[in-house]
């Protein structure tokens, strides 16, 4: 079971607005004080390292009721009414870049129908060393302001003010192998109509051997008494972000949902100092599709629902959002979006393989996103090679890449291997960075071939099925397939960084096909494997015997017991 703890001192997480100009205040009043209560004010006044006024955010907490106020300005002072009489702890932030960092926290008391003064002042920050170089673990305060009030300013999960996620570190299983399991789905704590135990019920039921229970900006649901099970790992995990949608997977804290890129870039930044997986979610989403423009992130969900389940998104729906409607989408999404005639999932692989054209490696997961039916849970289903059955086991397969994803719990599974130098030996699966060997010819170099494997378990659709070997975002070549003996194999010899993925299709003519959805229908499809100009001695050992089959996923319910 998860819990989360709040530190004594400091209760309150740092908010990060964005001053549009610096003749303007933003006031927020988290709660109304009531008519009958004694109130008073406050002027906070900031000046940086040469004395000189910068930019200040304040958020006042009190320290009884937990009621919050915020105020930012881009004069350097702010002045605060109407506040209900009481101890407060003021989190001062000064801005840096479009980005708040905290520089100082400080207890006050309100009086009564009078106005406190505060002064503060930070040293940090002058000539041309910014604020972030301050900042030793990423989490938006400064580290003098955390040695002051006793976090650690070397450690990304504690942060002034953060509820602490302490999770289950249980190990459900020792042994290295597949596991699988549903990465995207809503409880009542947020959007979702699924009671938390009624979830994870339905996880042991089907199967499944882990589940991301991802309620939007919120980590309520994991201090639920009955988020707990002794068979299905439970990855703490919420949704990140209002205009364009994220996972935290493997969520230590909340991070604040924020409005400018640099800001995107900084949650980006803290999730990869916490050790959280930041997975981009639904990126060609007609209401929220994904047009920040920063890197870093590690995962991107390739698929949705199920694979048709919704039209392509047209160009229009960029620049709409309050917080993005004035940037600009990458080229990249622009053109995802520019295709016509395809799904909306369709869009997004397109967009996976612009990105991964840039040299970006990026792990492909799926998500049902289930929120009403208990039915929609593991449809699509996310595949894992991790280390062993526990959150930092999967957390480390996602990391490492080795995933991929099926229609549907009883699915078809794809394994997919590399064999370097074609000796018959496997040495890579998807994730797997594989040298381009060479070698010396009569006219120069030469490069050595390599072999990939192709092998399909649990395949029981009928009709027109093809196995698409995708090279660098486009079709390198395609196979129908046998059902009889659905093994293939395919050699390359890459002269230059490459990658490769696998996709296996239905060929359809229906309704759908014919109204803009696409004519293919995806049954399974696997994240990348690599091939660069890495040393041969980096060479991944022989693969264990385990990872050539996946007939028998581990936590797989017996014949008699499986549903749907």
């Amino acid at each position: 079971m998860c819990s989360r703890r709040r530190p004594i001192s400091h209760q309150l997480h740092p908010r990060y607005l964005v001053v549009v100009t610096l003749v303007f205040v933003f006031f927020h009043v988290a709660a109304a004080p009531e008519t009958d209560v004694e109130t008073g004010g406050a002027l906070i006044i900031l000046t940086g390292p040469n004395g000189e006024r910068w930019p200040v955010n304040v958020t006042l907490q009190n320290v009884e009721t937990g009621r919050e106020q915020t105020y930012a300005s881009g004069l350097g002072r702010v002045i605060t009414r109407m506040i209900p009489v009481g101890t407060y702890r003021a989190y001062i932030r000064a801005l840096w870049q479009q980005v708040w960092y905290v520089v100082d926290i400080q207890e006050i008391e309100i009086p009564a129908n009078d106005v406190v003064t505060v002064k503060s002042a930070f040293a940090e920050g002058g000539g041309r060393i910014g604020l972030p170089a301050f900042d030793t673990d990423f989490d938006g305060v400064i580290d003098a302001a955390e040695r002051e009030v006793g976090t650690d300013p070397m450690d990304a999960t504690d942060i002034p003010g953060v509820p602490k996620v302490e999770f289950d570190q249980r190990v459900l299983k020792k042994q290295e192998g597949w596991y699988r399991g549903e990465l995207r789905c809503y409880s009542t704590y947020s959007e979702g109509k699924l009671r938390i135990r009624d979830i994870i019920r339905r996880a042991e039921k089907i199967g499944l051997d882990f589940i991301a229970i991802t309620d939007k900006r919120t980590l309520e649901h994991c201090e639920d008494s009955e988020y707990t099970s002794d068979t299905v790992l439970l990855i703490p995990a919420f949704e990140w972000g209002v205009d364009g949608h994220a996972t935290c997977l493997g969520a230590k804290t909340m991070i604040e949902n924020w409005d400018t890129n640099a800001q995107v870039q900084a949650a980006v930044q803290l999730a990869h100092a916490q050790g959280v997986i930041f997975n981009i979610i639904d990126p060609c989403s007609p209401k929220s599709p994904w047009e920040w423009t920063v890197g870093g992130f590690h995962a991107m969900e390739v698929w949705n629902k199920e694979w048709r389940s919704e039209p392509g998104t047209a160009s229009d729906a960029l620049r709409q959002g309050e917080r993005t409607k004035h940037i600009y989408a990458s080229k990249e999404m622009q053109t995802s979006l520019a295709l016509e005639g395809i799904c909306k999932n369709e869009q997004t692989l397109n967009f996976y393989d612009a990105i991964l054209r840039q040299k970006h490696r990026l792990t492909a997961l799926g998500g049902s996103g289930a929120f009403d039916r208990l039915d929609d849970i593991g449809s699509p289903i996310t595949y894992v090679y991790a280390p062993e059955l526990s959150v930092r086991g999967i957390l480390t397969g996602i990391f490492n890449g080795h995933t991929f994803v099926s229609s549907s719990i009883n699915g078809p599974r794809l394994l997919f291997m590399a064999d370097v130098e074609a000796d018959k030996k496997l040495e890579g699966i998807q994730g797997s960075v594989i040298p381009i060997v060479s070698g010396p010819a009569t006219d120069g170099i030469v490069v050595k071939p390599i072999k990939f494997h192709v092998g399909i378990e649990n395949l029981k659709e009928k009709g027109t099925l093809k196995l698409n070997v995708i090279k660098n975002g486009a079709l390198w070549r395609t196979e129908e397939v046998d059902p009889v003996s659905p093994v293939y194999d395919f050699v390359d010899q890459p002269p230059e960084p490459s990658y490769y993925r696998i996709e296996l299709v239905k060929v359809v003519d229906d309704k759908k096909a014919r109204t803009g959805y696409g004519s293919a229908e995806m049954l399974a499809l696997t994240g990348p494997i690599y091939a660069d100009w890495v040393p041969v001695s980096d060479l991944p050992p022989t693969l264990p015997e385990d990872l050539i089959r996946v007939s028998e996923p581990s936590g797989a319910p017996s014949q008699e017991k499986k549903q749907d």
